[in-house]
């Protein structure tokens, strides 16, 4: 599944263990008559936390959220916060599918152009043996790139890398773009900076361990993207039971 390729690449953003305090956005486009929702990336200190949110009407609250905390003290455990109840459950990163290997990959460069205010290299990425692909610009422009280099270069076995270095088209990931089974999904980089990132973002104080899912994780979002609009409506019923319904 193209999206598949998407959430490979975002797991990889995700599990960047940047020393520099580092904060980086992206807007998130579902659909084109859609708003935009955005995911939102802090780094510090080895430390990460993502957060995650874009208006779903069909959702029980309207939207979806997601916020998650890597710690350095122990980079394979992922807290999932429900920041409206202070809790939190952790799952483990281990239990995650492995990224797909260098083999997988085809890349064909498309050209040069400049998307988001950065030069870059568009790209069409595609699994071999497949004939599902999608859209990528990158660019070696993007503030703190070396840093992130640097830690891709730890990833050397996963493919999607090596492929897009072997086509001189390696960099950071400044738009994705794919479309499948009629729904269309854009990730845009809107901001990356390099800033000193509050402790209390990677904090767990005030909160509590709970038992029960802390909102949308992101197994269940890559379940949703991969969905048929029937399968998703019958999730959307399945929520609004379990949540309840939105408040008026």
């Amino acid at each position: 599944m193209k999206t598949k390729l998407i959430f490979a690449l975002i797991a990889v953003i995700f599990s960047m263990q940047v020393k520099a305090g580092t904060f980086v956005e992206y807007k998130i486009t579902m659909d084109p008559a859609s708003k935009p929702g955005s995911m939102k990336m802090f780094y510090q200190d080895g430390n990460t936390r993502t957060e995650m949110f874009w208006p779903s009407p069909q959702m029980p609250n309207g939207e979806i959220r997601m916020t998650n905390i890597v710690l350095s003290s122990d980079i394979h455990k992922i807290y999932n916060l429900n920041e409206k109840d202070k809790t939190y459950t952790v799952s483990s990163s281990s239990e995650k599918t492995p990224l797909p290997k260098e083999q997988e990959y085809e890349v064909t460069v498309i050209g040069k152009e400049t998307v988001n205010g950065y030069a870059s290299v568009h790209v069409k990425i595609k699994r071999k043996n497949s004939a599902t692909e999608q859209e990528m610009w990158t660019s070696k422009k993007v503030n703190n790139y070396e840093s992130y280099k640097s830690i891709e270069s730890q990833y050397t076995s996963f493919g999607m890398y090596k492929a897009l270095a072997d086509k001189g088209a390696e960099g950071f990931p400044v738009r994705i773009m794919t479309n499948e089974r009629g729904h269309h999904f854009q990730l845009d980089l809107v901001k990356a900076e390099t800033l000193t990132n509050d402790n209390s973002l990677f904090s767990l104080k005030g909160y509590t361990l709970s038992t029960s899912p802390s909102g949308i994780n992101s197994g269940l979002m890559q379940q949703y993207q991969n969905m048929t609009p029937g399968e998703r409506e019958k999730m959307i019923e399945k929520m609004k039971e379990q949540y309840g319904k939105p408040k008026n």
